[in-house]
This record gives structure tokens, sequence and C-alpha cells, in this order.
């Protein structure tokens, strides 16, 4: 059986905002709703930012958490996807650094990508779905 290819990379938020600029839109979400939905997919997660809304996906590219009303998307619309095990290395890397008082995961909107912060720890190189929506 081959190796699953890993989507995602972790940076420092200061290293995330000098490759891929500053953050245009932003969707909070308390670390323990994200970890509801991150347990509610296997090997990978996507995210949309559409219409200044936030959809994030399963494998499968269904829809497992929203903060928008869209129940779907068309298969051409291109999700950013992320290993699961980057996005948990991300929350036990960030959870050293973290604010307790605002203990939350932030989805982000750049300018040609979506990224994933918490603490100081931003995750970002995920690949399009599609094209790349299975290994």
């Amino acid at each position: 059986m081959a190796d699953q290819k890993i989507h995602g990379e972790l940076f420092s938020k200061e290293e995330a905002d000098a490759k891929y600029g500053p953050v245009l839109d932003s969707y909070k979400l308390k670390v323990g709703e994200f970890k509801d939905v991150l347990g509610k997919t296997t090997q990978s997660i996507m995210f949309l930012f559409k219409d200044g809304k936030t959809y994030v996906f399963d494998k499968d590219r269904n829809i497992i958490h929203k903060n928008g009303d869209r129940d779907e998307f068309s298969k051409a619309i291109v999700l950013k996807r992320y290993s699961v095990s980057v996005v948990e290395e991300l929350l036990a890397k960030g959870a050293t650094t973290v604010d307790a008082a605002d203990n939350s995961v932030i989805i982000e909107q750049r300018a040609d990508v979506i990224s994933v912060s918490y603490g100081s720890t931003t995750m970002e190189v995920g690949s399009d779905c599609p094209p790349w929506c299975t290994d």
C-alpha cells in the first residue's frame, strides 16, 4: 500500500504573513467545536470561503460545518484540502501558545490561499480539490 500524500505545512504566523500576505477575512471556532468538526472526517478536511461565509468539508466534500446558508456546492468549486494529521499537529503545537481567553482556531482567507491558525502557528500549503481530491 502506498503512503498517503501529506497536504499542509506549519509556519509561524509571521512566516505565513510574509509568504502569503495578510489575512483578508477570517472565521473563528472555539477549539472544542473545531475538534468536534475534525472528528467528522478522516484523512483530509477541506475549507472554502464563499460570499463572506465559511464552509468546512469532509474528505468526500460533504459540508460538516458552515456559517452560511448553502447546503452543497458544485464538484467544480475548488476547496482547500489539508491532511487531518497536519491539522492535529497544528492543534498540538498551537496549544502551547494560544491565548487562554480566546481559545479559538481561526480559518483565514488570504489573497490566494486559505490558512488555518491556532496560537502562534499557521497551517498552509494545502492542495486544491479539484484536481487533488484523492491520493
